[in-house]
């Protein structure tokens, strides 16, 4: 029973840390997803503000295209490069933040989760003692019962 006890105890000391750990993991997990999908995004931006260009540059050198079309041209240009910034931006943002989320996950999580495995490790010891001396005491009872038994 003082084995089951033990174990229990050795459960709940680490399940705390653990879970906070496993935590933090995901949290970096999705901040890095929402990272690519955010580089996605800028590649397809960059990709249709490069091909609005071509059109608007291709407008210009046509002669005898509609004034109009060229400034429909270039204000599609201009939204296109607008979006282009603004995903750049994200971009940016979302990698500052996941930079400096590994930091601090580096920082604080790899002292505590030494501490965690040093502690399991203690209470490990602890126990493989307690088991060792369970088997010593089974052992030590069994020699005794056996030279008992052939005395009679």
């Amino acid at each position: 029973r003082g084995n089951e006890e033990h174990s229990d105890k050795m459960y709940s000391t680490f399940e705390a840390p653990l879970k906070e750990f496993y935590r933090m993991v995901r949290s970096v997990k999705q901040t890095m997803t929402d990272r690519a999908a955010a580089l996605t995004t800028v590649s397809q931006a960059k990709a249709d503000m490069e091909a609005k260009n071509a059109k608007v540059a291709r407008y210009k050198g046509t002669p005898g295209i509609s004034h109009n079309k060229i400034i429909d041209a270039q204000r599609e240009l201009d939204d296109a490069t607008k979006k282009h910034e603004e995903a750049k931006q994200k971009y940016i943002d979302i990698t500052s933040k996941m930079s400096s989320e590994l930091a601090r996950f580096q920082q604080e999580r790899s002292v505590e989760m030494a501490a965690v495995l040093k502690s399991f490790a203690k209470q490990w010891g602890a126990l493989l003692e307690k088991l060792q001396q369970n088997k010593a005491n089974k052992i030590i009872y069994y020699i005794l019962y056996v030279n008992n038994y052939r005395n009679f």
